[in-house]
């Protein structure tokens, strides 16, 4: 009798695509570094903060109020409003100014780590694949980059078209592409010696093709981590481009500004000058500690696992043997005992973890002086 097979595939449970399956491992390693999530809560917080700052704030950032300036954190208004931050030299809700100005810090950030991460990225692709004369123009075009100073830079360009939000960042991206463009470089060398490279070659693919498919995704990795880490210190460079008169002009709230505006009455009015430093310094914070866990999570290289202990059971008594080759350990068990290497024998004096040495025969020797190599398996003397 013959049994009908059904031809319906078979779907197995559990199974998920290789993507998928990769990004549930970065996850949870991701996951495993406090720093790294707790980096992640502060920008995440900075972000949600910035983008609903309208319905989280109650009074509006630019308008004044003189019979309310210089108001201490928790004072009341008329109206029986709290100030939680206080209030500035204008009378204006230091809080809502602190919130608002978020937005500017946030998009410059954001906006001119766009502009050098993707000029660097095809600079670093075309320098560090092709080679030869075209490395040359680009990293002696780096040079000069690096020799001239940003800030004189920044002041030179800002004064002559004008202190504006996107001519800071049109500085701030066009002046920071070279540490994109050497990081990248120096993965492209290393990949483009690489097996699969030299097969893409091998089975006609151009050069155009081999480096979007298969160049440019191993090189994204470490660019991530760069513009992750980049990111703070735009922000510290608009800031204090904004302290200096050369950011987004008033009554644009923005941190440096607040500053600024703060550093007159630092003695008489600390607020002023304090949590807009605070928002600056826990937001960088966050970032870098954001960056180096996900540096850490993307790196390839394994991280050794930490060696336990090994406890023997020996005639009723149990022995602990150190983890660490440095701590000492002097004992004797009896001769010829099977155990998993490193062997213990009669006489034996186990001076270090896969030391020791045999006072009757000499045998043994290996790891240290009169010790004992496990690989060879030897079981004591006969």
């Amino acid at each position: 009798m013959s049994v009908p097979i059904s031809a319906r595939p078979i779907e197995l449970a559990g199974t998920r695509s290789p993507a998928r399956r990769e990004w549930v491992v970065f996850a949870r390693r991701l996951a495993r570094r406090r720093t790294a999530l707790f980096g992640l809560v502060v920008v995440t917080v900075v972000i949600v903060a910035a983008l609903g700052a309208p319905w989280l704030v109650q009074y509006d950032p630019i308008e004044q109020d003189i019979t309310n300036r210089l108001r201490p954190p928790g004072a009341l208004d008329a109206a029986g409003r709290s100030h939680l931050f206080g209030t500035d030299h204008l009378g204006r809700d230091l809080l809502a100014r602190m919130i608002f100005g978020a937005r500017p810090a946030l998009m410059v950030g954001f906006a001119a780590v766009a502009i050098s991460g993707v000029l660097g990225m095809a600079v670093g692709l075309i320098s560090g694949y092709f080679g030869g004369p075209i490395d040359d123009v680009f990293m002696r075009l780096a040079d000069i980059q690096l020799a001239f100073p940003f800030i004189l830079l920044a002041i030179a360009v800002i004064g002559v078209l004008g202190p504006s939000l996107p001519v800071i960042i049109v500085v701030i991206g066009v002046s920071s592409w070279v540490v994109y463009a050497r990081v990248v470089r120096g993965a492209v060398l290393s990949l483009r010696e690489r097996e699969f490279v030299q097969a893409a070659h091998a089975l006609g693919s151009r050069d155009g093709r081999v480096l979007i498919r298969h160049i440019l995704p191993n090189a994204f990795t470490p660019w991530l981590v760069v513009a992750t880490l980049d990111m703070a210190r735009v922000i510290v460079i608009e800031s204090a481009l904004s302290f200096l008169g050369l950011g987004v002009q008033p009554p644009t709230p923005t941190w440096g500004g607040m500053l600024a505006d703060g550093r007159v009455y630092i003695s008489t009015a600390w607020w002023l000058a304090t949590f807009p430093g605070l928002a600056i310094l826990v937001t960088v914070l966050g970032i870098n500690l954001f960056g180096d866990g996900l540096r850490d999570t993307l790196d390839p290289r394994p991280t050794a696992p930490r060696a336990r202990p090994l406890r023997l059971s020996l005639g009723g008594s149990s022995v602990r043997m150190p983890s660490a080759r440095r701590r000492v350990a002097l004992f004797a068990v009896p001769c010829a005992v099977r155990l998993p290497p490193p062997v213990v024998g009669r006489n034996w004096v186990l001076r270090s973890w896969g030391g020791g040495g045999c006072r009757g025969c000499g045998r043994g020797g290996g790891w240290r002086r009169g010790g004992m190599s496990a690989r060879e398996g030897r079981r004591g003397c006969r």
